[in-house]
């Protein structure tokens, strides 16, 4: 990967590339909190029979809205330089990144420890909701339990690896 990394840097791209990076890292940790809303909100109203796309899109605007900064601190703020490093006999590149300013970069770690936390609590919600309409409808249909108890199970593992990812991003 020594000759990639060397020629991005090269021919410069490493800016857009990073920025590519770091949209599509915000728009994952978002898309999670507004996943885990929507599975709340269809067993919530799934009486009701209806599909409401406008919260879709609404969820695709905060998304975008919440990255802007940290692609504002990316783009102004900060630079990305592969450096060089030889180990062994071995060529690697190390990434560094300069730094003039961190203001966008703690606003963007604010709403990063937001909205994992909504994140945990939305999924905490939607298992204690799944629980107690699992008593309230103990044997009427267990097809329908069955796919209650896979969404359960999706939920846990979903957020133990989203706050496994969040742990690694703080440290």
């Amino acid at each position: 990967m020594y000759g990639f990394y060397t020629t991005i840097q090269g021919i410069g791209l490493v800016k857009p590339i990073t920025l590519l990076y770091i949209s599509c890292g915000c728009v994952a940790l978002h898309t999670s909190l507004f996943v885990a809303l929507n599975r709340l909100k269809v067993m919530m109203y799934s009486r009701l029979k209806q599909n409401n796309s406008k919260t879709f899109y609404i969820s695709i605007l905060i998304s975008c809205f919440l990255s802007i900064p940290a692609l504002i601190h990316t783009s102004f703020f900060s630079a990305i330089e592969y450096r060089p490093i030889h180990f062994h006999n071995i060529s690697l590149v190390y990434p560094i990144k300069i730094q003039t300013d961190e203001t966008f970069q703690i606003i963007n770690k604010i709403i990063s420890n937001v909205v994992s936390l909504a994140t945990l609590v939305v999924n905490l919600v939607l298992v204690r909701f799944i629980v107690k309409e699992r008593k309230l409808f103990y044997g009427l249909d267990d097809r329908k339990h069955s796919a209650e108890r896979g969404l359960v199970v999706y939920s846990i593992v979903s957020y133990v690896f989203h706050i496994l990812f969040f742990i690694n991003n703080v440290i």
